[in-house]
């Protein structure tokens, strides 16, 4: 394919760069000069080029000669000339469920994906721990390694840490929910969903549910919080729940419960409660089938 990325901002970037690994030709066009924005980006979009993609920057209306598809980044907005001249090409869409799709198949070992409104990084990390203790070699994603998520995972494709380890744990924000919703999970978590980030979502509260969604339909195994049950209930009745004792309303130790077979009784928490319960509901993933290269 002979792609334009319109938008060098925080989507195009790691489609633009994922592309031309690919092997597809790529050129990433903004109205902004490469000056323009933030030194860390533009270190990145340095690299980019090094690597092939051709930087067409501080252009408002791009050149579409031999071009014969489009990624449209979602901030592009509708008053501007790139947007005008894009819909009027008439050209082949690169979706970000292709871009999903994409980077999916270069990365042949399982995924453990864990995403929420909050505790993801340090569960994330937790999880990863769990899994070298045990003797993996684990290729972990988290915005302790950088703010977007997206282009650590998709500089580790490029850098080819999946062929050397046996299974990826990845945070999973809602921007690289927005841009991988298509990645295969061995294994899913959803810690919790609370009212943040709604400005990103017009306000609405649904629009960012359904974005963490995603990891409910991707996942062969799926484990969540308690709190989120009527939210996953329709969409995987085969979760696997957690929670602390005390969030378990008239349970009765002495029955099997509606929905665990196992419950542990912290009497001391050091840690945090939140911490905790996402231990716990990530540790059940010793009972799923994680193996070695």
């Amino acid at each position: 394919m002979n792609v334009i990325v319109v938008g060098a901002g925080n989507a195009g970037r790691p489609v633009a760069r994922l592309l031309n690994y690919a092997g597809h030709t790529v050129k990433i066009t903004d109205p902004k000069n490469i000056e323009d924005f933030h030194m860390d980006v533009q270190k990145t979009l340095r690299l980019m080029e090094s690597e092939g993609v051709e930087l067409d920057l501080g252009v408002f209306e791009p050149n579409l000669d031999g071009i014969d598809t489009v990624y449209l980044s979602p901030t592009v907005p509708e008053n501007a000339p790139a947007y005008k001249i894009i819909k009027e090409a008439n050209l082949n869409v690169f979706s970000n469920d292709d871009f999903g799709r994409l980077a999916d198949s270069f990365i042949d070992i399982d995924i453990i994906g864990i995403t929420g409104s909050v505790g993801k990084t340090s569960t994330t990390h937790m999880v990863t721990e769990i899994f070298r203790t045990a003797g993996y070699q684990v290729w972990i994603c988290s915005s302790m390694t950088q703010n977007l998520v997206s282009e650590v995972i998709v500089d580790g494709i490029i850098k080819g840490i999946p062929e050397k380890s046996d299974i990826a744990v990845l945070e999973l924000p809602h921007g690289t929910a927005g841009l991988m919703a298509e990645l295969q999970l061995k294994v899913g978590a959803l810690l919790n969903i609370y009212e943040e980030h709604l400005s990103e979502f017009g306000g609405s509260m649904e629009r960012y549910t359904q974005r963490k969604m995603f990891i409910a339909k991707n996942s062969e195994n799926f484990i969540t919080s308690i709190h989120c049950k009527d939210t996953v209930k329709e969409a995987r009745p085969d979760a696997i729940f957690y929670a602390m004792v005390k969030d378990l309303p008239g349970y009765d130790p002495s029955k099997k419960s509606e929905y665990f077979d196992k419950v542990a009784n912290f009497e001391e928490v050091a840690i945090g409660e939140g911490q905790v319960c996402n231990f716990i509901g990530d540790s059940a993933k010793g009972a799923i089938d994680i193996a070695y290269k």
